[in-house]
């Protein structure tokens, strides 16, 4: 490429994605629905392989709506992951688990694929599971096919989730990191953080609950359990010193101890050092060795092999005349000189543009992008490291 094809590089350019806006549309209005849907009259599943009155629920829509309204939802795919559209209420909720009592299918978890809500002969409707096997299916559940039912679904080898059925009455008579859920007695995998809740509920000692406003809040989950802010001021119930993860430890270098349920010094993944530039080795935080540039300071390169940063070598962004075909002062073509000016097209000088390399670090040396350059048909005119070079990087104090 020519030193005389005067492209001129807008700082604006050299941040190509930056300069975009996201248009947004009108708000979608709530799809309409009858007033009332009648929910279908089962008589009961017989799970023993029996004849049913029941037709195959997976085509029905068994939903009963008072009234219709607006909402934050009209179906699933505007709820997040572990959650259902609530279609009467047009609110997302978090979807019901295996065995959990349920109204229609679409509340049940991996309804997509195929998960439904059974009615069952001991009385009640609860979810199934979607299954291939009994591998598929936690203990002392089987993978049946039903009568009704297109796809196998995991169900209780009792045949029955009438409440109380199981085996917990409270938190402590389940595993860890489970809770009971007492309308049912079934032992349940409890949330693990906020993100796991919907509608407006932080997930508090395994419950996904409205934020506690106070202790008394909290003792309904353990006697000890105390109302505490978090570092973004959301309140949430936890046990004083206790941790359920590593997560919960924010002094950098300790970690969840799952025996102990305490945060204890040491680590054990990196993120428990609480620094990008630290890595955990030998239950310790240690200087991190590198695997690509962008892990590198600035105009740093990363020695892959070695796994270290060293200064790179090279013209990057080394004033240059753009009017000279050689292009001497870049080290010679393929390099190139490029005019730059700022967004108010106030000319900021010319400099180097290095072609960009193939090294498994990266192209470029950190704060530099590779770039491809085309003329105005379109054609590629090369490859190369650029950066706003008139622009100083930040510096510490």
């Amino acid at each position: 490429m020519s030193a005389r094809s005067n492209i001129v590089f807008m700082g604006c350019l050299l941040l190509a994605l930056g300069c975009g806006g996201k248009s947004t549309g009108a708000a979608k209005p709530p799809s309409a629905l009858p007033d009332a849907i009648a929910n279908f009259d089962s008589k009961g599943l017989d799970l023993k392989g029996g004849k049913t009155d029941a037709p195959n629920n997976s085509d029905i829509e068994a939903v009963v709506c008072l009234a219709d309204g607006q909402g934050e939802c009209d179906d699933a795919s505007e709820c997040g992951t572990g959650s259902y559209c609530d279609k009467c209420l047009h609110k997302c909720l978090k979807e019901r688990l295996l065995c959990e009592p349920c109204d229609n299918d679409n509340q049940c978890q991996q309804a997509s694929n195929g998960s439904v809500c059974l009615p069952f002969a001991t009385g009640g409707t609860y979810c199934g599971r979607v299954c291939l096997g009994s591998g598929g299916c936690p203990s002392n559940y089987t993978c049946e096919t039903l009568p009704g039912v297109k796809d196998m679904q995991c169900v209780p080898k009792s045949k029955s989730c009438a409440p109380n059925s199981g085996t917990c009455k409270v938190d402590g008579d389940c595993p860890f990191q489970s809770i009971c859920n007492p309308e049912y007695g079934q032992c349940v995998k409890g949330c693990t953080d906020d993100g796991n809740c919907s509608g407006g509920t932080v997930c508090s000692l395994g419950h996904c609950v409205p934020p506690c406003a106070a202790d008394a809040d909290c003792t309904t989950f353990a006697a000890e359990a105390k109302c505490i802010a978090d570092a973004e001021g959301q309140h949430h119930c936890k046990i004083p010193g206790g941790c359920l993860g590593s997560d919960e430890c924010e002094t950098a270098e300790t970690h969840c101890d799952m025996t102990l349920h305490k945060c204890v010094p040491g680590c054990e993944v990196n993120g428990d050092c609480k620094d990008f530039a630290l890595e955990c080795a030998a239950g310790k935080c240690q200087k991190a060795g590198c695997t690509a540039n962008w892990q590198c300071a600035f105009y740093e390169v990363c020695d892959v092999p070695a796994k270290t940063c060293k200064p790179a070598t090279g013209l990057y962004c080394a004033p240059c005349n753009p009017d000279d075909q050689e292009v001497k002062d870049c080290g010679g073509k393929p390099n190139a000189c490029f005019k730059f000016q700022d967004q108010e097209k106030n000319d900021k000088g010319a400099f180097c543009g290095i072609t960009c390399g193939t090294d498994p670090g990266g192209p470029c040396p950190q704060g530099w992008a590779c770039q491809e350059l085309k003329d105005d048909k379109g054609a590629s005119q090369g490859k190369y490291c650029l950066r706003q070079c008139y622009q100083k990087p930040v510096t510490p104090p």
